[in-house]
């Protein structure tokens, strides 16, 4: 009888460790992009603020955060966060600090050219 309960047991364990694996197997990393261009006379003050953004998000919260500048396009660049899965996607926007708020509300009004962005997301296969 105790054998039974142990056998039970561990066959119960091992299903709730392999659906773990299963869904953790399953969920895609996301690709959340931000691209835009900069008016080019303000180029300096611009790194300067998104050098901030970037210590603030990186400092603050759990995100994997970088920007990049296109080589082929001066003063194109992209805002990019690499989530894990879905909810830590849905979470991004809930996350930020009032002076990541007001950074990227800095860029937006001072910075990008026409106000023009582009949000692109991308899921893992």
């Amino acid at each position: 009888m105790f054998k039974k309960i142990k056998l039970y047991l561990f066959f119960g364990l091992t299903c709730i460790y392999i659906c773990t694996l299963k869904l953790n197997i399953n969920m895609p990393k996301i690709i959340f992009e931000i691209n835009y261009n900069i008016h080019p006379e303000k180029r300096e003050e611009y790194l300067k603020t998104i050098a901030d953004l970037k210590t603030n998000i990186n400092g603050t919260s759990e995100n994997n955060y970088s920007v990049y500048e296109n080589k082929k396009s001066k003063n194109n660049f992209t805002e990019m966060y690499i989530c894990e899965n879905e909810e830590e996607f849905e979470a991004l926007e809930d996350n930020q600090s009032e002076e990541t708020i007001e950074l990227t509300q800095k860029l937006f009004n001072d910075f990008i050219k026409d106000k023009k962005v582009i949000y692109t997301t991308k899921y893992e296969v």
